[in-house]
């Protein structure tokens, strides 16, 4: 079942099969053997999500790429942007594409 996936996922199984009927999970167990699979592929943790990309846009009305959002979001919250400089940045995209 986890041939070819990171080895964090055949553990996260084997903790999950080794627990009894009842007995709770090691929540903070597992989300580190996830962090750490993530960081040993390489990603990086912009907490950009699929589901919030498309949240983002609309609630902004930005027609932007991934990548040019993954950059506003992150001057963002670097610099905590209003809303009126987020709009304006949001505008100044839309003329670039």
């Amino acid at each position: 079942m986890c041939e070819g996936m990171p080895k964090e996922f055949f553990k996260y199984f084997q903790h999950i099969r080794s627990l009894e009927h009842g007995q709770k999970p090691d929540y903070g167990h597992l989300r580190e053997l996830f962090r750490c699979a993530f960081r040993n592929h390489g990603y990086k943790d912009d907490n950009i999500y699929d589901w919030t990309s498309k949240w983002f846009n609309e609630v902004h009305g930005i027609k932007s790429t991934p990548k040019e959002q993954s950059e506003l979001v992150e001057k963002q919250i670097t610099t905590s942007l209003t809303p009126h400089e987020l709009a304006s940045a949001g505008e100044s995209i839309e003329m670039q594409l």
